[in-house]
């Protein structure tokens, strides 16, 4: 009896690892999972994929770009077959995908685009809602005034096409609504450090009553300083993300909105893009527009994101 079910025994063990050689990888590099929105996304879209029935590496780059292109050799050394990517520097980026294709390994790019690059698809939130409410949700609460504008980096297509919108909605009501605009910039690298600097020496010289902040981490940053100086003064913020301090700060009356990437709708979109790509299916029902990237038009899949308000917030922290 013991002679004739060890071959059988050996023959599933030997078809088990057959199965498991034959799982498709997928490399997922992640800018920095101190990023609290990217942490989330990564996880969700590594569970929705393994639903899909592959496997996910996840590597965290430390918001170091170099680091980033020796993080994606690791994972083409383990021969994935597909590589996502929130870029680190959306140039330099261009390197990485040029090592992926070159392995016939095709790229995807998350949230930001890499630019001069054969990647197959961007899959990002739609920038131009983002800037539009996230300045409406501050001119709203403004009765004239002075207005701060501390946008992303300079050097991120987001960031630019955000601030667009932004300009966009500030021309058409700053006249009407007696709003002067004290200041105005990009922050480097969405750094919310440089932001508090910024905002200090804005500070000095003017009561700002309203601030568009590039995300929830310099809103954050901006609103310590604001509580320092001037605890009831009425500054209006807002700032993009949906970070669980940005609730709270809403929750406390210390921003006015923030605009939320739904990380189930975005990482889920993403899942389905990538299953499709590995699975030689046509992608065309994601597709929302094409944008130029210097080397090629790419296809996009925009996302619309949510805007988390005081009438709202209470719904999204129980979630």
């Amino acid at each position: 009896m013991r002679t004739i079910l060890l071959p059988f025994i050996l023959l599933l063990v030997l078809s088990a690892c057959n199965i498991d050689s034959g799982t498709k990888k997928v490399g997922f590099l992640v800018t920095s999972f101190e990023v609290e929105r990217f942490r989330k996304e990564a996880d969700y879209f590594k569970a929705k994929m393994a639903e899909y029935g592959y496997e996910v590496i996840l590597k965290d780059c430390d918001e170091n770009h170099a680091l980033q292109y020796e993080r994606a050799k690791e994972m083409l050394a383990e021969e994935i077959d597909i590589l996502i990517v929130i870029p680190v520097n959306i140039k330099t980026a261009g390197n990485i995908v040029d090592l992926a294709v070159n392995q016939d390994v095709p790229v995807v790019a998350y949230n930001r685009m890499i630019m001069d690059a054969d990647i197959e698809m961007l899959i990002y939130s739609d920038n131009e809602f983002i800037g539009e409410v996230m300045t409406r949700s501050v001119l709203n609460k403004m009765d004239g005034g002075n207005l701060a504008v501390l946008a992303g980096d300079r050097m991120d297509p987001n960031a630019v096409e955000q601030k667009e919108a932004m300009d966009k909605m500030i021309s058409q009501h700053k006249k009407a609504k007696n709003i002067n605009v004290v200041y105005d910039t990009y922050i480097e690298d969405w750094n919310n450090e440089i932001a508090a600097i910024e905002f200090q020496q804005i500070a000095k010289v003017y009561e700002v009553n309203g601030i568009i902040a590039g995300n929830d981490a310099m809103a954050n940053a901006i609103i310590d300083i604001i509580q320092q100086r001037n605890p009831d003064y009425p500054v209006y913020v807002s700032g993009q993300d949906g970070d669980q301090i940005a609730l709270e700060n809403i929750a406390n009356g210390f921003q006015v909105a923030t605009v939320y990437h739904p990380y189930d709708k975005l990482a889920g979109k993403a899942a389905e893009i990538v299953r499709d790509i590995l699975e030689n299916k046509n992608t065309e029902e994601h597709i929302s527009g094409k944008v130029f990237n210097g080397l090629k038009e790419v296809p996009v899949a925009r996302i619309r994101s949510e805007v988390i308000t005081r009438e709202n917030v209470e719904s999204y922290i129980e979630e």
